[in-house]
């Protein structure tokens, strides 16, 4: 009886401390930078961090959104045969800013512009916003994520251009009817159709993100 009061006193005091988790890892991964896997050629001369990373964009056929406050000069400093990631990680390091490449832009901000945003969901809960996100294409693990047990809070943290996205996904998924969804089953000549009401309930998400459909 005591090794059972035990247990459950150390489940109990897991979920107490549980009660924000950082949403992280095991989803798909965001989008990545293209030529991943190449060294990242640059000459290096005196130039201003801002058009460094312009160049950088151009170099590799992405558009680049810098936001004012990126100051400094790139040098000699900068080490060679780096990756585009590594390049662009060793930039954001060395002149403190944050970037985040939605697939096509490359958002790039200082690091005081980061920002947190606070979500009441009422249709969705953390785990279903982290998964669209996910199945999307838009969830950066880099950056700060996280739900209260019941998922009706999500908090979410990163540079503006990141929650702006984030916000606008919660703001569709929010807003989408839930209560017409029809799924098609068998064959074309003998569909069968249910409703939402008539369909499984849909399983209740523990916090941990393993469970995330």
């Amino acid at each position: 009886m005591k090794y059972l009061l035990s247990l459950l006193a150390f489940l109990l005091l897991g979920l107490a401390q549980a009660s924000l988790l950082p949403a992280q890892a095991a989803l798909g991964g965001p989008p990545g930078l293209p030529n991943a896997d190449t060294v990242y050629d640059y000459v290096c001369m005196d130039q201003e961090v801002g058009e460094a990373i312009r160049f950088f964009a151009l170099n590799l056929g992405i558009a680049a959104d810098i936001a004012p406050g990126i100051k400094g000069r790139t040098g000699a400093n900068t080490p060679p045969g780096l990756s585009p990631q590594a390049y662009l990680d060793h930039l954001a390091a060395e002149y403190r800013f944050v970037w985040y490449f939605d697939g096509t832009i490359l958002h790039v901000a200082p690091s005081s512009s980061v920002q947190t945003e606070v979500f009441s969901l009422q249709k969705n809960n953390g785990a279903r916003i982290i998964s669209a996100l996910s199945r999307i294409g838009l969830y950066q693990p880099k950056f700060k994520h996280g739900f209260d047990l019941k998922g009706k809070i999500l908090i979410v943290s990163g540079p503006p251009a990141y929650v702006s996205d984030v916000k606008k996904t919660v703001e569709a998924l929010e807003s989408a009817d839930r209560t017409h969804i029809a799924v098609l089953r068998g064959s074309v000549e003998t569909p069968v159709l249910h409703s939402k009401a008539d369909m499984p309930a849909e399983g209740q998400f523990s916090p941990g993100l393993s469970k995330i459909p």
